[in-house]
């Protein structure tokens, strides 16, 4: 087994950089701020939605599907700065169970679905705070964009044929495809 290394002055490059950063900018930490839009904007838009809420994740149980929706908190927040994800998921009941893949928690996670997605901030890949982000902006910016793609998304995927459509379009939807042909 071979162990890499870390060179000893990529330590003290990063140690170097760090320090030159000072002092973390005055406000809230930005990752709270990822908390208050949760609990601000996420949860009441989607609680009319008819989703049920735990910790970052929202679920809706409906007829043949599950949706899910995530807030993924990226890995690399700091006091600078923090970034999220917004993670969409439906979850097909019939296949998992035919599958013998059903979710064994109290509901789906994101990565259990049948399909998934994820919506973007408008103008960039991640959705991004810092201290100082005015959170009436980004929750008007985010509202509009959960009730324009992300609502749209889960009703598409509500459909067997939307759901192979899009699943073949990421590559991945042999199981699927086999698994309605099945039933045909």
């Amino acid at each position: 087994m071979i162990l890499r290394r870390l060179n000893p002055s990529f330590k003290e490059n990063v140690e170097k950089m760090l320090s030159e950063r000072g002092d973390p900018p005055p406000g809230p930490h930005p990752t709270k701020l990822i908390d208050e839009l949760i609990k601000d904007y996420f949860a009441p838009i989607l609680k009319d939605k008819g989703f049920r809420k735990s910790g970052a994740n929202f679920w809706r149980d409906n007829v043949n599907v599950i949706d899910v929706l995530n807030i993924q908190k990226s890995q690399w927040n700091d006091a600078w700065k923090a970034s999220f994800y917004i993670n969409l998921g439906a979850y097909w009941k019939a296949f998992h169970r035919d599958q013998h893949t059903e979710f064994k928690s109290k509901f789906p996670r994101e990565y259990d679905c049948t399909a998934f997605s994820r919506v973007l901030e408008p103008t960039v890949k991640t959705w991004s705070l810092q201290p100082n982000s005015d959170l009436s902006d980004v929750g008007i910016i985010l509202t509009k964009t959960v009730q324009e793609v992300a609502f749209p998304w889960f009703e598409e995927m509500h459909s067997e044929v939307n759901i192979l459509n899009h699943l073949q379009r990421q590559g991945i939807a042999d199981n699927f495809e086999a698994w309605l042909n099945s039933r045909a």
